[in-house]
């Protein structure tokens, strides 16, 4: 019974790396029994020839088994279960260029039908839509621009800010943040993050006074209230909207004060 049970719950993990449940059973019977011919593979499974060559087809797509020629035919061997690293590595890579590719393909299908993205306003609540906006920020083109009033940090969790700033690092996208504060404390453990991909200048609030949280991205603007008991966000995608408040930033930008940054602590200061 114990044994079944071990079966059972080694086979629904395979599932989650993409194996039906009849693939996942041969993957197993082949890691156990070793290299096997159809034949001998299909009376073991009680399963005709021409699904095992489905299932071993699936396998080979998957980089799973392995085939060597015999003067009687072919025996299939499974691969060790390192393997599993490799097929992680491929889908990674797959889904970061699916994720690189997504804007132009939308835009290319939206050309294709006769027209364009239409703009359109989301709203967020609560703490749940703070983390979906400041998530949101994963699919900036290289970088994003923020009027800030605090870091992430400062009103979502710790754990939650240092993955997010964990996946801007790992895809290299860098922030560009304005801020009335003339110090910037270390807001995060990951020094490589505020090296690299955080960049900071102070704005004399004579010039411009921040009262509002806003980022600036790709067709997006997002206005964030979350000093009020009413913890909501807006986005707003249009990209003319998008373009006038990024030239409105770079502007401003360019009239701020870089800050000296202590590359030990993250302490940054005029």
């Amino acid at each position: 019974m114990a044994i079944n049970q071990d079966k059972l719950d080694i086979t629904k993990q395979l599932e989650q790396f993409g194996l039906d449940e009849e693939t996942a059973e041969l993957y197993l019977a082949l890691l156990k029994t070793g290299p096997q011919g159809v034949v001998s593979i299909a009376k073991r499974l009680n399963k005709g020839r021409n699904v095992i060559y489905r299932l071993i087809a699936e396998l080979e797509s998957r980089q799973l088994v392995s085939v060597a020629g015999k003067s009687f035919g072919k025996e299939y061997t499974a691969l060790d279960p390192a393997a599993f690293e490799g097929l992680i590595a491929r889908e990674e890579g797959r889904t970061s260029q699916m994720r690189a590719s997504l804007d132009t393909m939308i835009d290319g299908l939206y050309a294709y039908a006769g027209g364009k993205r239409a703009s359109k306003i989301v709203h967020y609540d609560g703490v749940e839509g703070l983390k979906q906006v400041n998530w949101n920020l994963t699919k900036a083109k290289r970088e994003y621009r923020v009027f800030e009033l605090s870091h992430v940090s400062d009103y979502l969790d710790e754990a939650f800010s240092e993955n997010l700033r964990h996946e801007w690092a790992k895809r290299g996208i860098t922030s560009y943040d304005l801020t009335n504060q003339k110090t910037v404390e270390p807001y995060s453990k990951n020094l490589e993050y505020l090296l690299k991909c955080s960049k900071y200048r102070y704005i004399d609030p004579a010039i411009l006074d921040i009262q509002y949280e806003m980022f600036i991205y790709n067709d997006v603007v997002t206005l964030l209230d979350y000093k009020s008991d009413r913890l909501h966000a807006v986005e707003i995608h249009d990209a003319a909207l998008s373009c006038m408040q990024r030239q409105l930033f770079d502007a401003i930008w360019a009239q701020g004060q870089d800050f000296v940054m202590d590359k030990k602590t993250g302490r940054r200061t005029l």
